[in-house]
C-alpha cells in the first residue's frame, strides 16, 4: 500500500488574482483577491488551478512546493515565501507540518 497524504483536509477558495499562476504561493492583497508572494512573505495558500482573472487556492491541507536555503527538517517548521515560487525556513511566518524533504530535486511536502 502507498503513502499518500493528498487531499488530507484539503480546502480550497476561489478568488480574484493579479498576476498569478499554478503552483505560486499566493498573499492576499485586496478584497477577495491574491497575488504572488515576494521573497519572505507570509502566504495564505498556493495556487492549484487556473489562471488570469481568477483562482483555486489551497488554504489548508497537504501540499508540496519548491524550498531553497537550509535548516529545514522533519516536523513542525516556520517557512515563509522564497520569492522564486518555493518556501524557506524563517523566525517568523507560517508554522507547517514537515512530512517530506527532497533534498535533491529541493522540493517539500507540508500540512498546512
Amino acid at each position: 500500500m502507498a503513502v499518500t497524504l493528498k487531499g488530507f483536509n484539503e480546502q480550497v477558495a476561489t478568488f480574484l488574482a493579479e498576476n498569478v499562476k499554478k503552483g505560486d504561493l499566493v498573499k492576499i492583497t485586496e478584497e477577495n483577491t491574491v497575488s504572488a508572494c515576494e521573497n519572505g512573505n507570509e502566504f495564505c495558500g498556493i495556487c492549484v488551478n487556473g489562471a488570469g482573472s481568477t483562482v483555486s487556492v489551497v488554504l489548508a491541507g497537504y501540499v508540496e512546493a519548491t524550498f531553497s536555503g537550509t535548516g529545514l527538517d522533519y516536523g513542525y517548521q516556520t517557512v515563509v515565501a522564497d520569492g522564486t515560487g518555493g518556501v524557506k525556513k524563517a523566525s517568523t511566518g507560517k508554522k507547517v507540518l514537515v512530512t517530506k524533504l527532497d533534498a535533491v530535486n529541493s522540493t517539500i511536502g507540508f500540512i498546512m
